[in-house]
């Protein structure tokens, strides 16, 4: 009797451990959209500071949620969920479009210093007008 008893439970246990096994390796969508959601939002805030380190590692980041994680659940999504996502995929270019436009920007600024300062030298410089 006590054999059937603690058999049950080691079934129960067993059985326990193999959903939960399931349900833990089962990619879930609405986890995968509170992590693309995080990592968009953490871009978004952090992007203007981002190093080309940075942005080496916010690109794999992106490419393994975009890619790998999306086609595991993308069979499962609505059209709204898709679009949602979609959407979501569309604000992280955007950062990666205003960061290049702030590069350009920068690169133009510092170029346009670098001009001041050679026609500043070439007014100062006395020689040039006393031949």
């Amino acid at each position: 009797m006590k054999k059937a008893i603690y058999f049950r439970k080691f079934y129960y246990l067993v059985l326990l451990l193999v959903v939960s096994t399931f349900f833990a390796c089962n990619p879930s969508k609405t986890t995968y959209t509170a992590d693309l959601q995080s990592f968009i939002t953490k871009v978004e805030k952090d992007y203007p500071n981002y190093t080309d380190k940075d942005w080496e590692k916010t690109t794999l980041e992106y490419e393994k949620l975009s890619n790998t994680r999306y086609q595991e659940i993308e069979s499962s999504l609505t059209t709204e969920e898709k679009q949602k996502i979609s959407d979501l995929f569309d604000r992280y270019q955007a950062a990666r479009v205003k960061a290049s436009l702030k590069d350009i920007k920068n690169g133009i600024k510092s170029g346009l210093d670098r001009a001041s300062k050679f026609i500043e030298n070439i007014i100062t410089d006395t020689s040039v007008i006393n031949r």
